[in-house]
C-alpha cells in the first residue's frame, strides 16, 4: 500500500503547469522492491519519483565494481541537454571522485559534486566510464524530456566500499 505522500506525490505532477511537471509519468512509478538497492534513493526521496540507469552489468563485465548507477531525482534545477552540459557532468564527476575527504566539493561549468555523508570517498577511476553510458545519446539522462533534474546520484559498490556522488546546480 502506498504512503499518503506517494500518492500526494505522484498526483502533484498533474496539478501543475506543464513546465513543472515531472519527466517520469505517474503510471510508470517504480516500486521500491523492483529498483536495485545501489540505484535507491535514501529517505524521503524514495518515494519520489526518479529515473536511474543502472550500469551494474557493464561495471561487473569491466571488473571495476559490484554494482553502479545514476539517478536523477526532481525536475526543476539542472540540465543536461547540450554537448557542453555533457562535458561539465562528466569533468565535474571525474575530478570529484579523485578528491578525498567526506566534506570535499568541487564545481565545474554550472554543477557542484560532493559525496553523500558518511559514505567512503574511495572510487575506482574506472567507474566513470561505466557511469558516462547513462549520458549517452540513447536512452539516457541528455535525451527528451529526462535531460532536467534536482540533482543525480553517482552509486558505486565494490567490495566493502560504498559511495555516492552527488551532483546539483549553482
Amino acid at each position: 500500500m502506498k504512503s499518503t505522500f506517494a500518492v500526494f506525490a505522484a498526483a502533484l505532477p498533474s496539478m501543475l503547469p506543464s513546465t513543472f511537471a515531472s519527466p517520469v509519468s505517474p503510471s510508470v512509478s517504480i516500486e521500491k522492491r523492483a529498483v536495485p538497492n545501489v540505484c535507491q534513493p535514501d529517505g524521503a526521496q524514495a518515494n519520489s519519483n526518479y529515473l536511474y540507469w543502472d550500469e551494474s552489468a557493464t561495471c561487473q563485465a569491466a571488473g571495476v565494481a559490484t554494482g553502479c548507477c545514476v539517478t536523477a531525482l526532481g525536475t526543476l534545477g539542472c540540465s543536461v541537454k547540450t554537448e557542453d552540459e555533457v562535458s561539465d557532468l562528466k569533468s565535474v564527476v571525474g575530478k570529484h571522485i579523485k578528491k578525498t575527504g567526506q566534506f570535499a566539493s568541487t564545481t565545474v561549468g554550472n554543477y557542484t559534486a560532493t559525496y553523500d555523508l558518511l559514505e567512503d570517498d574511495k572510487v575506482n577511476p574506472d567507474v566513470l566510464q561505466e557511469w558516462y553510458h547513462a549520458l549517452g545519446p540513447d536512452d539516457s539522462l541528455s535525451s527528451g524530456n529526462s535531460g532536467t533534474f534536482a540533482y543525480l546520484l553517482f552509486s558505486y559498490i565494490a567490495k566493502d566500499t560504498w559511495t555516492r556522488v552527488r551532483v546539483s546546480c549553482l
